[in-house]
């Protein structure tokens, strides 16, 4: 199946009824995730452990940040891949939980001072059902624009890939990078 087929496979992942969701996570390509980047005041990346495991997924994010400039939260030891490769998060060895907690607080700086991030991108997270409580509680107490390029759907997420194997997966990422 190709990358297009599998975007427009995706109808209706979930019932928002089921999730106990007034909305569920609207699907984004890759080229949509690049300009929203690109066009975005104050984006944050948020990285999982998942890159302790996954080169491929450590060599998007150097380029990722590389070609955008975005700023890069690395939560618990995700960030040691990163700083091995030449990249310094700008706050490190915070669980997502914390990370969450500071999103909604509407008075909050941010680790660099510039005011609060208006779109926080999520890569690299192992448990889907972790990263689907800190998107809900994003979703419902903060303004922060949420999107999840993790290889599974997060229904809280505002926008969101949906379930993708892994050849599909990373060359969604790649064209993440090609826009």
């Amino acid at each position: 199946m190709s990358l297009d087929k599998a975007f427009e496979k995706v109808t209706r992942i979930f019932n928002p009824a089921d999730i106990q969701a007034s909305k569920c996570a609207s699907i984004i390509k890759p080229k949509v995730v690049a300009t929203m980047i690109k066009k975005s005041k104050h984006p944050v990346l948020i990285t999982g452990g998942k890159l302790l495991e996954d080169e491929k997924l450590v060599d998007f994010v150097v380029k990722l940040h590389e070609k955008t400039g975005i700023d890069v939260i690395a939560t618990g030891g995700s960030s040691r891949p990163l700083i091995e490769r030449g990249i310094k998060p700008i706050a490190t060895v915070f669980t997502l939980h914390y990370i969450t907690q500071y999103l909604i607080d509407l008075n909050w700086k941010g680790f660099d001072g510039k005011g609060n991030y208006d779109l926080a991108v999520f890569i690299g997270f192992t448990t889907p059902y972790y990263l689907s409580r800190m998107l809900s509680a994003l979703k419902h107490f903060s303004r922060v624009n949420t999107i999840s390029i993790c290889e599974y759907y997060q229904p809280h997420a505002k926008f969101s890939f949906p379930n993708l194997n892994e050849d599909l997966y990373y060359e969604a990422l790649n064209m993440i990078l090609e826009v």
